[in-house]
Order: C-alpha cells, then sequence, then structure tokens
C-alpha cells in the first residue's frame, strides 16, 4: 500500500483505499456492493439515481457514495431502514415511468413454456410460419391446442391489467396454424442414430415424444389400441371442439418425419414390455388415463348410467343410437362439459350439469361454460351426488346434498364441505359421471411400479420406470391432466430418452438450459404499463346457437385483419435485458413496483439503428450513460437530451448523427433501452455460457466476453472489469463483427479442384494436396517466394499455429493479416 492511501470502515470492514476516491469506487474495489443504476466505470460519477445513498458518521442526513470522496477514519454505512426505504421509493418512482415489462408471465404459466411473446409478435407483423415455428420448438400441435387448450397463459397475461382482456394466445396459435397447413413449415431432421424407439398410445404425450425423437435422428414406431391414432383427442373431445381433419393432419405431419405406426395392438394383450425391450433400445409408455371413474356412488349401475369418457366414446365414434331425454352430468371439468354439449346435440330435452364447488373453481375455462350456458344446458353448483334412484334398472333420479366451500385443499380450491340435511333430488333418466380417469394398467401392472392413485411410478425429473430403458408419462403417470400437461411431459421424455440412448448423463440433460426444462420463475413485480395498441379484444366468430345442432366446429377461427389485430394487443412482456437489467434486480431486491402509470404516451418512440441496435426509451431511466459515453469515451456526440430528459439521437438516424456502430451505449446502459438486435439467443442471458476472449481483428488486444448456447456465439460484449488495453471499450468489429463464425455460407468440407470444378474431398485429402504443392513451390523458388495471408475472422489460436507453420515448417516470415502477425 501506498504511505499516502487512507483507511476507513464501511459495513464495519476495515479497508485501505487511495486518497480521494469516491466511496463508491472505494466499496467496489474491495468487494463491497453499493448498488447504483448510473455508475460506470469509464464515466466519471455523476449523481443522476440516487441509489447509492449511504450514512456516514458524523455527517447529516444521507449522502450519495458516488459523490462523497473517501476521507480517512470514515465510517459509512450501506444498509439500514431508512437507506432501504429511500431507494424502494426511488425504484418505485422509475419503475412508474417505465412503460416495459421485465418477464413474460405467460410463458412461465404454460407447461409447455412456449415463447408466447415471440410467436404472437410474428402473427402481428404477418409472419405465420415464423410464428409456428417458434412454437414447435416446444409444441408439435399448434392447430389441435389451438382450439382445446385450457389456456393458463391467458390466465396470467398482463393485458387484463389494462382493459381486463386478456391477448387471445390460444386462438391466435390456431389462426397461424390454420393459416400455414397447407405450406407446412420445415422439419430438420438430425441424421439417422441406428436407434429404435418404441412408443405406447398416440395421444397427446406419445405424438410429442415421437416428434422431437424423430427429428434427434431415431426410428420411432408408435403402437396404439385403437383402430385410429389420436388417443383421447380422438375419443373424448368431441368435433365441435377438435374437428378430426384438423387431427388427422396434425397427426400426418409427426408421422411425415418417418414415425411408423401401428394400430389395433394392445399392450398386454398383443405383445408384452419385455418384446418391446428386446426389440427396441428404449420405450416410451404413454397409454393415458382411458377408464372412466365411477366415484362409488350408490346405485351407480344399470344401462342409464355411464361415464363421461365411455359415453364420448361412442358420439364420436358415431354409435349412439338410444334416445335421452333428461340428462344429469356430474362434474366440472373439460370433459363433463363436453359430454353434456353432445347430449344436447343428441336430442336430450334438458341438460343440466351440477357441480360441486362453484362456477369460479370449475376446472373447465370460462369460454366453454359460456357456450355451454347459450346452447341451453343449466348449471346446478355446490351440490355433490348421494345416491342414484335405481328402478327396474332404470334411473328416476339422483339425490343430491348441497354443500359450501371451507378451506383450500391442495389444489389451491376451497375444499367443498356437505351442509347437514340439505339432500334434495333432480329428475333424470340418463347420468354421466365425469369425476376423472384411471389408468388402465391391466397385463402388466405386476411388472411396473405403481402409485397409490394406481399411476405408473417413475422418477420425477428423467421418467423412467423400475425397468431401465423404460419410461413414461402423460396421465399414466400424472393421472388426469390437461393436454398442454400431457405435451409437456412428452417432450421432456425426447430430451431424457435421446440423452438415455446418446450414452449421456440423464439427469444433466435436464438441467441443461437449453431444453427450458427448469424454469425459474421469476417475481412478477407490479410495474407501469401504456399500450402501444388500444385496439379492444377481437370476439372469436363462432356458429349461431341455432346452427350448433350438428358436430361442427363452434370458434369458426379468426379473419387475418382480426389476428392481426389481436396480435398487436400484446404488451411484449418480455425484455431483451432481463436477468441482467439493474433495475429489474434491484427492483426485486428492494420489493419496488409502481401501479400507476406518470409517463405520457407518445414520448417513448424507439430510434431504430442501422443493423447492429436500437435505442426503446421506453424502457429508459434518464441516466444519460449512453449520451455521456458516446461524448466523453467516443467524443462522436450521437445523442443529445430532449426537453423531457430523455436520450434522443441529433439527426433523424443513427448514420446520420455520426454514429459508428460501436455499441458503447449499449454496454453503458443499465436498463433494456438499448438493444443489441444482433442477439441470436434464446436463453436469458444469466442461463448463456460466458468465455472472456481476444479480439482477433487487429492487434490491440481488446477483451470481449462471447455468449454462448449450444456451441454457437449469439452475442458479444464489453468486459467492464477487464485490466487489458481496451479497458472494457469495444469497436464495432469487437462488438458486433461474430457473425461470420454462424454463417451457412462458411465451408464445412475441404474442396479440391478436379478438372475446373470444385470437387468435395476429406481433411486429410486436401491437407495433402496443398502441403504438396507449397513443398512444390519451395523446393522449386525457395522459402521467400511463398506468402501467407491469415484472416482476422480466425481465431487468435488458429492465427498463431497458421504463423508457426509459415515461419517453422515454410522457413518464411512473409506472414500477415490487419493484426500484423
Amino acid at each position: 500500500m501506498n504511505k499516502s492511501d487512507i483507511s476507513l470502515t464501511i459495513d464495519n470492514k476495515k479497508i485501505r483505499v487511495k486518497k480521494d476516491l469516491p466511496v463508491l469506487e472505494a466499496a467496489r474495489i474491495n468487494g463491497i456492493d453499493i448498488p447504483s443504476l448510473c455508475a460506470d466505470p469509464r464515466l466519471e460519477p455523476q449523481d443522476k439515481c440516487g441509489i447509492c445513498a449511504v450514512e456516514i458518521k458524523n455527517m447529516d442526513g444521507l449522502q450519495l457514495a458516488c459523490m462523497t470522496k473517501a476521507a480517512d477514519g470514515m465510517e459509512v454505512i450501506t444498509k439500514s431502514l431508512k437507506i432501504r426505504k429511500l431507494r424502494k421509493g426511488i425504484l418505485s418512482e422509475f419503475l412508474s415511468d417505465h412503460n416495459a415489462y421485465c418477464e413474460p408471465p405467460c410463458s412461465y404459466s404454460c407447461p409447455a413454456g412456449i415463447d408466447i411473446p415471440g410467436y404472437i409478435t410474428a402473427i402481428a407483423r404477418g409472419d405465420d410460419k415464423e410464428s409456428i415455428r417458434i412454437v414447435k420448438e416446444r409444441l408439435p400441435l399448434p392447430r389441435i391446442i389451438g382450439r382445446i387448450c385450457t389456456r393458463p397463459c391467458q390466465k396470467a397475461c398482463r393485458r387484463q391489467n389494462v382493459d381486463a382482456e386478456p391477448v387471445a394466445i390460444c386462438q391466435l396459435k390456431r389462426f397461424a396454424g390454420d393459416n400455414v397447413a397447407g405450406n407446412p413449415v420445415d422439419e430438420p431432421v438430425a441424421a439417422q442414430s441406428g436407434k429404435k424407439i418404441a412408443i405406447i398410445g398416440s395421444g397427446p404425450s406419445g405424438l410429442t415424444a415421437a416428434y422431437y425423437l424423430a427429428k434427434a435422428g431415431h426410428k420411432v414406431t408408435i403402437f396404439e389400441a385403437g383402430e385410429k391414432p389420436g388417443g383421447m383427442l380422438r375419443t373424448t373431445i368431441p368435433s365441435f371442439r377438435l374437428p378430426k381433419d384438423v387431427l388427422d393432419e396434425e397427426i400426418k405431419e409427426v408421422l411425415n418425419l418417418g414415425v411408423e405406426l401401428m394400430t389395433n395392438i394392445r399392450l398386454g394383450r398383443d405383445m408384452s414390455i419385455d418384446d418391446l425391450r428386446g426389440e427396441h433400445d428404449a420405450v416410451y409408455l404413454a397409454i393415458g388415463a382411458q377408464r372412466g371413474s365411477f366415484g362409488g356412488i350408490d346405485g351407480s349401475n344399470g344401462d342409464d348410467f355411464f361415464t363421461a369418457v365411455d359415453f364420448l366414446a361412442k358420439y364420436n365414434a358415431g354409435e349412439w343410437d338410444w334416445e335421452l331425454t333428461k340428462v344429469v352430468v356430474i362434474g366440472g371439468g373439460f370433459t363433463a362439459i363436453d359430454a353434456a354439449r353432445a347430449a344436447s346435440r343428441l336430442g336430450a330435452t334438458e341438460t343440466i350439469i351440477v357441480y360441486r364447488r362453484t362456477k369460479k373453481e370449475m376446472p373447465a375455462s370460462v369460454n366453454e361454460v359460456i357456450e355451454a350456458e347459450e346452447e341451453g344446458i343449466r348449471f346446478h353448483y355446490l351440490a355433490a351426488p348421494v345416491s342414484i334412484d335405481n328402478k327396474g334398472g332404470k334411473i328416476t333420479e339422483v339425490i343430491f346434498q348441497e354443500m359450501e366451500l371451507g378451506e383450500p385443499d391442495e389444489s389451491g380450491r376451497r375444499r367443498p364441505v356437505a351442509i347437514e340435511d340439505s339432500e334434495f333430488s333432480l329428475e333424470a333418466s340418463t347420468v354421466i359421471l365425469g369425476l376423472g380417469q384411471e389408468v388402465d394398467t391391466d397385463g402388466f401392472d405386476k411388472i411396473l411400479g405403481r402409485n397409490s392413485k394406481g399411476t405408473i411410478k417413475v422418477d420425477d425429473l428423467t421418467l423412467e420406470t423400475n425397468i431401465k430403458g423404460v419410461f413414461a408419462g402423460g396421465d399414466a403417470v400424472t393421472g388426469p391432466s390437461t393436454v398442454v400437461e400431457s405435451i409437456a411431459m412428452g417432450r421432456r421424455a425426447s430430451i431424457v430418452i435421446d440423452a438415455f440412448l446418446g450414452k449421456r448423463n440423464v439427469r444433466q440433460a435436464c438441467h441443461d438450459p437449453m431444453t427450458g426444462l427448469e424454469r425459474q420463475k421469476p417475481e412478477f413485480f407490479e410495474i407501469a404499463v401504456e399500450p402501444v395498441s388500444k385496439i379492444e379484444k377481437q370476439s372469436m366468430p363462432e356458429l349461431s346457437v341455432f346452427q350448433r345442432s350438428t358436430s361442427k366446429e363452434v370458434e369458426l377461427g379468426y379473419t387475418e385483419k382480426q389476428a392481426r389485430d389481436e396480435a398487436s394487443r400484446c404488451l411484449d412482456c418480455i425484455c431483451h435485458a432481463a436477468s441482467v437489467c439493474k433495475l429489474q434486480g434491484l427492483s426485486i431486491r428492494y420489493r419496488a413496483g409502481a401501479t400507476k402509470f406518470t409517463g405520457r404516451q407518445g414520448q417513448y418512440e424507439a430510434f431504430k439503428g442501422r443493423s447492429f441496435f436500437e435505442l426503446d426509451r421506453k424502457r429508459c431511466i434518464k441516466c444519460h450513460n449512453c449520451v455521456r459515453i458516446c461524448d466523453e469515451v467516443q467524443s462522436l456526440k450521437v445523442y443529445t437530451v430532449d426537453d423531457k430528459g430523455y436520450p434522443a439521437l441529433r439527426r433523424e438516424s443513427y448514420s446520420e448523427s455520426g454514429c459508428v456502430f460501436c455499441g458503447q451505449c449499449i454496454s453503458a446502459c443499465p436498463t433494456g433501452a438499448l438493444k443489441d438486435i444482433t442477439d441470436t439467443g434464446i436463453l436469458r442471458k444469466d442461463k448463456r455460457e460466458r468465455v472472456v476472449t481476444i479480439c482477433p481483428y487487429c492487434g490491440v488486444g481488446c477483451s470481449l466476453e462471447l455468449e454462448i448456447e449450444a456451441g454457437r456465439i449469439v452475442a458479444a460484449r464489453n468486459v467492464l472489469t477487464s485490466a487489458s488495453a481496451n479497458k472494457g471499450n469495444l469497436c464495432v468489429k469487437g462488438r458486433f463483427g461474430y457473425g461470420f463464425v454462424n454463417s451457412f455460407d462458411r465451408l464445412s468440407q475441404p474442396l479440391i479442384r478436379k478438372k475446373g470444378v470444385l470437387t468435395p474431398a476429406s481433411w486429410d485429402e486436401a491437407i495433402a494436396v496443398v502441403a504438396g504443392k507449397l513443398k512444390s513451390v519451395k523446393d522449386k523458388h525457395g522459402s521467400d517466394s511463398i506468402a501467407v495471408l491469415s484472416s482476422s475472422k480466425c481465431t487468435n489460436e488458429e492465427n498463431y499455429l497458421l504463423q508457426k507453420l509459415t515461419r517453422a515448417a515454410l522457413g518464411t516470415n512473409n506472414i500477415d493479416n490487419c493484426a500484423r502477425l
């Protein structure tokens, strides 16, 4: 330490620093965190955010750590209730004028983890094919799910905070899927692995697993017990919700990947697990839960009593030929309501749905309940069946008991509690019971481990059963679940099985951030919002009630204008800076939030870049770091400040303003106001692999950090803590010049000119040809007759080896590139 250094205490930690160093910098050097939004080590301190306020002994009030010089003997406190309250207030004020969101709650609510803002944005700009490509990264059946999903994403949609109406996320997926049905998305398939997989069941989980395993290059065979594929998609979901031609077309897209389908083959009857395991490298059991539950109701026998599963199977197969009069359906899920609507279409004179909770707690969607009500179906809530009066094999009435809601159960819904002496009866000639389904494991139940609920027991992470190489998922494991949940499990199975077949660590495969299987749900704190689009929610065109006596689909689908307008309602609740934004991190730490928007619409226009970045002022907090680094470090003065305190361009565009596109402003931005539009990554930045290296473009030796996904460079950024020549600064080449690495135009195989034509060759052959020609030139004309030009687009390691080859093997110093090797 220098004798002129001073000693001070920060949070009871004694440190020594150079005299006159700001307290904020003194703390940073010694690993003590004092939060700030406007501090940048390349810029002189400025009093802009106020977040770095601290208490200093013998000084009145709070002091800004960035503006206060460290002094000998100073005692600093960075954490106290008073400081915390101040920081929370400042952050909340920033958020009230911050017209942007950090994370998309819709995607986190989707069991499949689809990039919902991504595919909706594609629809808004008219690129339906790109929209479906995004969906299929996580879910291979967009047209099916776009019709029958339970829509948990819409329950989480933040658009409801604006006008009480969520974006029609599900119906937009259907629109895009239907729109590209005749022009399907290209399905790249990996090279054949030679591995064989048997999938038992062609429901949503089995089809999903088959889709992704086939794309991974494996030979997949689906064994289906029924005559046609689809499982419960075909047998329990009526055509007025899911037309069978749509089901068939999406199944065909899976089969077109080379998946083989074998129908009328039942596990336990026609084959055993041992048979399958002997002929295949892995087996996935996706048999579903297709056996309806009778619930143990007294008197539940006779010809007029059915489970909803059995009733719908007959309805969908066109096999129902009995007259229906007064029908009572018991249950509140999708299957129960589908059964009631089917009964109405079969001519029932009266149909009543009885549910033991209230309308609010029903598992079925609000839309389906509304459509059922429109079709004349009555609902009776807060009642549970006690017994069925069955005289001479004919049902006459059902005895119910009234219920009231008690404390919440494991599902989070309030538990129904019976009210004493409250029995009543409903006249009925047919009873349909929609109380859930059970797994049918006849024929192999003694081989597989079972849970207490009768489902197949698996490892919660890997889905592997007690038999090595045999995996299970979907309703067979979870019990009755939603279609989208089964799809999510089918995709998990595909990732696990692919790792198993490749002899990789299966558990590590589940933890790989690239798969998206593990999603850490962020804390969704409230922030202000002013939507870009004021358009009201678009109503879905439907058949009139009088046209619903047939199996025709009720929802007709959006027109193109409706879809584009509806997609424009999306608030795009995701920021490219999520997980690295200082405002987000500090707001979560201090639990800051804002429910009232104080800004004004119109001051948030985005200034577009050329091909590298753009400035979006709705995410700006007016720290002016971009303005200052451009002026003080780059001496360019591209930015100015408008009358509201926001950064603005000096001319109409970046180019006209004299920008050299170095990206320094991006590195200085503490929020997501400046966006690198060359970033091709899909993971949050905190989930990416990071590699610090030296830029190869010139001889200065600037440090930079590459962001890697799946072995591909997706972004580059400054290393602000670097002690190298650039001290955290980069030029346009260092910041944005990595795109060539991933270029599809790069040669992946050597070419040798034969008879005037470039012909593919092996590496050994190509190296031999080059070595032979160089030796011939050297022998005939000498070493100095050879000159080697190296590319700055090679890695530093490659350039090093090339200059060693030139000097040591060829014996010449005639080697050059822009870095002057």
